[in-house]
C-alpha cells in the first residue's frame, strides 16, 4: 500500500512539473521534426544524385559537357 501512495505522489509531482516543462518538450518536439525532415530531404537529394550518376546518365546520349561526360564514363 505504501508503494502505491508513493507512486501516486510521484505522479502528482510529475504532472505539476510537466506543465512548466511543456514548452520545453514542445521545443524539443519541433526540433526533432525539423531535424527529421532535414535529414530526409538531404538523403533524398543524395539518393537522386546517386541514381542519376549510376543509372540515368548511362541512358542519355553522349554529351559535349565535360562534367556530364565524366559522369557517363565513370571517371
Amino acid at each position: 500500500m505504501r508503494e502505491l501512495i508513493c507512486f501516486a505522489q510521484h505522479n502528482a509531482m510529475r504532472s505539476s512539473s510537466a506543465s512548466s516543462s511543456s514548452s520545453l518538450q514542445l521545443d524539443s518536439s519541433n526540433d526533432r521534426i525539423f531535424w527529421g525532415c532535414f535529414f530526409v530531404a538531404i538523403g533524398s537529394v543524395f539518393f537522386v544524385g546517386f541514381l542519376f550518376a549510376a543509372v540515368i546518365s548511362k541512358l542519355l546520349p553522349p554529351s559535349s559537357n565535360a562534367l556530364i561526360s565524366a559522369i557517363q564514363n565513370d571517371w
